[in-house]
């Protein structure tokens, strides 16, 4: 699929405000009824290119523990895994295999069939992700910093830019509860504990993310199981991928049909599924972490401008609804950069 270009400064992306409304918690409804939702490893080669693409380190070698002191990627190069179309599914990575996970998830989202012929219905979730990315970034980048959300998200230009080297606005305690309220409703918790320990007072960031183009790059279904149930139930983790592995071994549809009954039943006969999709977001971008003790930098590059790739991936939950049809839950941000490898349970 061709990347979605934005125009720099016009409103390409926060336009999208009226399919997601996460600012306000509210359920977020779309232009179309499809649309409708609720307010929502570094790459395995681990070559030392890579984890100083991570961090943003002007040495090449890898970065030591200590040098990690903000998790980001600042690399113009899309993730290995990305150009090697790994969607992280655990199932076949053919061209025809995700195809039809991505038509699986459209089914599941009831996309009307135009949408699906023509392939619009990628573009507006790209939009859509990218914007979320955006409103999801300033509201973690105000918690980490105490630095007010509306001060780092530009809605009308779409940038997310915070600048921690020269003075800033203070936070109230309520606007702060706020945020934090906002960010757990966007961000899975395990993201979020990626940036729990760092200190505001040790470092001093220059992050600007300007989106200017957008490609929706993978969507597939997990049925029966969530993340809420693996976390019940961790013997749970791999269970969805140990039937497709188990297919590829022996072909046996004895066997398949043993473990997806032996799946429903250790489930609770669970009529819930699992949306996970992803995005890739080319940015121009600046990115800056300096010592605030000495002002010398210890991750990203002098003060210009570099266009980086950041893949940004999502989850919701879909559970049946009355009518027989999907009722549609919340996206939420699981991972970016691979810095969780993913963040897979399934």
């Amino acid at each position: 699929m061709a990347a979605v270009l934005i125009r720099r400064g016009n409103r390409g992306i926060s336009t999208s405000l009226s399919a997601f409304r996460v600012a306000t918690c509210e359920p977020l409804i779309g232009v179309a009824p499809w649309r409708s939702a609720q307010s929502f490893t570094t790459s395995p080669s681990g070559t030392n290119e890579e984890k100083i693409d991570l961090v943003g380190e002007k040495e090449k070698s890898s970065p030591t523990p200590s040098a990690i002191t903000f998790p980001w990627r600042h690399s113009p190069h899309p993730l290995e895994r990305i150009t090697n179309r790994d969607d992280k599914s655990g199932l076949r990575q053919t061209r025809r295999a995700r195809f039809v996970r991505k038509m699986l998830v459209a089914n599941e989202m009831e996309v009307p069939w135009l949408s699906k012929l023509t392939g619009s219905w990628e573009n507006d979730m790209a939009r859509d992700f990218a914007w979320a990315f955006q409103r999801g970034l300033a509201g973690l980048l105000s918690c980490t910093f105490q630095v007010p959300m509306e001060s780092i998200d530009q809605h009308d230009s779409g940038v997310v830019h915070i600048d921690t080297t020269s003075s800033t606005s203070e936070v109230s305690s309520q606007e702060n509860e706020d945020t934090n309220d906002f960010v757990d409703a966007m961000l899975d918790q395990n993201l979020r504990l990626l940036y729990s320990s760092i200190d505001p007072s040790a470092i001093k960031i220059l992050l600007k993310v300007e989106p200017i183009s957008y490609t929706f790059e993978h969507a597939f279904l997990v049925p029966m199981l969530t993340r809420e149930h693996v976390k019940k139930d961790p013997t749970l983790k791999g269970a969805y991928q140990a039937v497709e592995q188990e297919f590829s071994a022996s072909g046996s549809m004895d066997k398949i049909r043993d473990m997806a009954k032996n799946l429903q039943e250790r489930s609770g006969f669970s009529t819930m599924r699992s949306i996970i999709a992803e995005v890739s977001i080319t940015c121009m971008e600046k990115f800056q972490v300096l010592d605030a003790d000495t002002g010398d930098i210890i991750q990203g590059t002098e003060n210009t401008e570099t266009e980086v790739v950041h893949v940004v991936r999502f989850e919701m939950v879909t559970s049946k609804g009355e009518s027989g049809g999907r009722e549609l839950g919340s996206w939420k941000i699981i991972d970016w950069d691979d810095l969780l490898e993913g963040n897979v349970w399934h």
